[in-house]
């Protein structure tokens, strides 16, 4: 029902079967409903193409490269990126809640999509969270006082849960804030 059930109908035609087209839905579909439009369902058609250009595989599995009580490093093997990013993130936070800090490097895999969603997941685990995210080879951002694009976008997020309240949320790139500090939950989808 709705764009996220459009959205879902369209990466499943895609190849992603139906849990899968149902994350990437919700996640694309959240992100246009906090106004972080580049981001939401304008994607879809850019996925579909790195599919069929063998650079996205679509319901692939997430694997350990290296994992240890504190850390690991998920191999992403090419999948989307909502759905590696929200495993990525849960094993962030069942390392965290079990010795009290994570760290967990996260390789080939597809857009991660908005960054400010795992900081949402850990805030709402109760844990304070800091991501980032190299975007090495997409010269998208001019130097301070340059007129040419020389350097990647390298997003961050920060996660800060709030006893009682709303988590502050921080969701920036070096070029511009796309989120900060959201003081309500998006409509559910």
């Amino acid at each position: 029902p709705g764009l996220a059930g459009a959205v879902a109908a369209i990466m499943e035609v895609g190849g992603s079967a139906g849990e899968e087209a149902r994350t990437l839905a919700r996640r694309l579909v959240d992100s246009n409903l906090v106004g972080h439009d580049s981001h939401g369902v304008l994607r879809v058609g850019k996925y579909l193409e790195w599919v069929r250009e063998g650079w996205l595989v679509p319901n692939a599995s997430p694997t350990l490269v290296c994992d240890g009580p504190a850390f690991a490093i998920v191999d992403g093997n090419r999948g989307f990126g909502q759905v590696i990013g929200e495993h990525a993130t849960r094993l962030g936070i069942a390392k965290a809640s079990t010795t009290g800090i994570a760290m967990i490097g996260l390789r080939n895999c597809g857009h991660l999509g908005r960054l400010g969603d795992w900081a949402e997941m850990a805030a709402d685990a109760g844990q304070v969270s800091l991501h980032f995210l190299n975007t090495s080879g997409a010269q998208r951002v001019a130097p301070f006082g340059g007129s040419d694009r020389r350097l990647s976008t390298n997003p961050m997020a920060v996660g800060i849960p709030l006893a009682g309240g709303m988590p502050t949320i921080v969701d920036i790139t070096t070029s511009a804030v796309a989120t900060l500090c959201i003081m309500r939950r998006r409509a559910s989808v």
